[in-house]
């Protein structure tokens, strides 16, 4: 796949360029592939998949985002006693607190805790900077600590796989390795890593490029394992890729644009190792030929793509 007429990136919240790939255990909703549209307008009715929409909603609409990463705080559940248990930062540093109900698992919330970096205007992402991460139980006392990261998560993202597709490689170079700009959602989706464990608790974030004539938009999955009050991040993979890109002038001043949609499935290998771990494939979707499969790596503690 490539991307017409990428420009060096610029801030911009206008013309769009999109590619895109998305992680997700159901069968999701085949991308259209490439299309092309008569104008910026007109193109987002190319665009299928739901991170996707989202990020040309955010980006060219200026629309507020969906709470993705529970800052509409069950009810019972006060801010600041999430605040409390989950962060030792200082409060002035912290740009979200959320926290969602954990399926499956009573009593039980997944929370996040944003620091540094910037408060995003509505409120639905983390702006640059790192989050705790954390397992929390309802107890008659109130809110108790079940895990924590042992420092806050950074969302870094290796797009080496993707060279054509992927971030162009001055916004990577001016970033701090790959860091992503935006934590963008919780994933709880059951991805049982290792037998006898919990479900491995999923972070999302995303990264935007702006530049001439368009914008790119690009989400990767993290994957967090609990180590008895540890929560260790042992996975990270590019799942979304969107690309909208300006094309070739209209008679009528207009512009077209090429709208470029990727988009992958991360599934569990219901057959377990001898060491009780379940490989994971990454699977791109519709007529995508790409395959990962990742495997659990005893030595780095980490989920390795073979």
């Amino acid at each position: 796949m490539r991307v017409l007429l990428r420009s060096c990136p610029v801030v911009l919240r206008g013309a769009c360029c999109v590619i895109v790939i998305a992680a997700v255990l159901a069968p999701s909703r085949s991308p259209a592939g490439d299309g092309v549209a008569r104008s910026l307008p007109d193109s987002e009715r190319l665009i299928q998949a739901p991170e996707g929409k989202r990020a040309f909603a955010g980006q060219i609409h200026g629309r507020k985002g969906i709470d993705r990463l529970g800052v509409r705080l069950p009810s019972g559940v006060a801010r600041d006693e999430v605040l409390s248990v989950v962060s030792p930062a200082l409060p002035g540093s912290v740009t979200l607190v959320g926290a969602v109900p954990w399926k499956g698992r009573p009593r039980h919330l997944v929370a996040i805790v944003c620091v540094g970096g910037e408060a995003s205007q509505d409120r639905s992402v983390c702006e640059g900077g790192a989050a705790w991460v954390a397992v929390l139980q309802r107890t008659d006392d109130g809110l108790q600590l079940v895990a924590r990261t042992s420092e806050p998560f950074v969302p870094v993202s290796d797009w080496s796989a993707f060279p054509d597709d992927g971030p162009a490689r001055s916004i990577i170079q001016r970033s701090a390795e790959g860091k992503d700009n935006q934590i963008v959602g919780l994933d709880l989706a059951p991805y049982r890593l290792f037998e006898r464990e919990d479900p491995a608790i999923g972070v999302r974030s995303g990264l935007v490029e702006g530049y001439a004539g368009g914008f790119g938009y690009f989400e990767s999955l993290h994957l967090f394992r609990r180590v008895g009050t540890r929560l260790e991040k042992v996975f990270s993979h590019p799942i979304y890729l969107l690309a909208n890109s300006a094309g070739s002038w209209n008679e009528d001043g207009t512009r077209e644009h090429v709208v470029s949609e990727r988009r992958f499935s991360v599934s569990v290998v219901s057959k377990a190792q001898q060491d009780g771990s379940h490989d994971l494939v990454i699977k791109e979707s519709g007529t995508g030929s790409l395959r990962f499969v990742a495997e659990w790596n005893g030595t780095t503690r980490q989920y390795l793509v073979r």
